[in-house]
């Protein structure tokens, strides 16, 4: 089962961290399918021995396109400025965080 979180720019005006378990994908979309607000700061802290990916999608239904930092094995942070309707998170091998703010 997917977790899905609703956000808009008052959500996110604080940063926010989520654990991220294993064979359930975070997913954080718009619930009209506009943007997300920009520019948001996002941030994978993976479990010990696990990965965490990041991709987003420019609408609802669209494929997804995976970060250009791929499946991170260490914290990793980017600023992503990209116009995308949802942001969808996926730890493999063991549960990690994930953060978020603008």
């Amino acid at each position: 089962m997917t977790t899905a979180y609703r956000a808009s720019r008052a959500l996110l005006s604080t940063p926010t961290s989520y654990t991220v378990t294993v064979g359930d994908p975070l997913i954080i979309a718009t619930p009209d399918g506009k943007s997300l607000p920009r520019p948001l700061l996002l941030q994978v802290d993976p479990g010990s021995g696990g990965t965490m990916t990041i991709e987003t999608r420019a609408a609802a239904g669209a494929a997804w396109i995976a970060w250009p930092d791929g499946a991170s094995a260490v914290a990793t942070q980017r600023m992503f400025d990209a116009p995308c309707q949802a942001i969808r998170v996926t730890a493999g091998v063991a549960n990690g965080i994930f953060s978020i703010g603008d």
